[in-house]
């Protein structure tokens, strides 16, 4: 009798660790690593996608997101980045705590990108972790005008928690 149900015991456990396997988010978060969102989908030969320097964080640092284009036409593309109007949704585990509105890529007026061209990455917005705590932290929303009409950004994610470090393993 014992041993049926020490059989079954093991028999749970085993069915829990599996599910919990299967249900963990698989993406890696690295203090090294750049958390890149995908391309999102074109408007007027262009495309763009969020950034960050890292893709894990310490709660009460400041996750800065940065903006790439790229230019998937046969010409040349110009882009006025005063006149672009950007949303940027963010959440702490699928739950909506803020949206930066009007923000736009500062640091350049005028950007050119030649057929087939990527930009560098530049300063979109910046998100504090010390009210929503620890998480994943999720970006997204668009950014465009008349010109280049609606670009979107396809979600970044960014992993924020108190993280120790032993032996550089996290």
């Amino acid at each position: 009798m014992k041993s049926k149900v020490r059989l079954l015991i093991a028999f749970f456990f085993i069915l829990l660790l599996f599910v919990c396997v299967y249900s963990y988010d698989k993406t890696v978060y690295s203090f090294d690593k750049t958390a890149e969102g995908k391309w999102g989908k074109a408007s007027n030969c262009l495309q763009v996608r969020l950034s960050c320097p890292r893709s894990r964080y310490n709660i009460g640092e400041t996750i800065k997101i940065y903006i790439v284009f790229r230019n998937i036409g046969g010409t040349s593309q110009t882009i006025r980045m005063p006149s672009l109007y950007a949303t940027v949704n963010m959440s702490c585990n699928n739950k909506a705590f803020s949206d930066a509105i009007g923000a736009y890529p500062s640091g350049i007026e005028k950007l050119t990108l030649s057929p087939g061209q990527t930009s560098p990455s530049y300063f979109l917005e910046a998100c504090g972790t010390d009210h929503e705590g620890a998480g994943v932290y999720k970006f997204s929303g668009g950014i465009g005008n008349d010109e280049v009409g609606l670009l979107e950004f396809e979600p970044l994610k960014v992993k924020v928690g108190p993280y120790i470090s032993f032996f550089g393993w996290h």
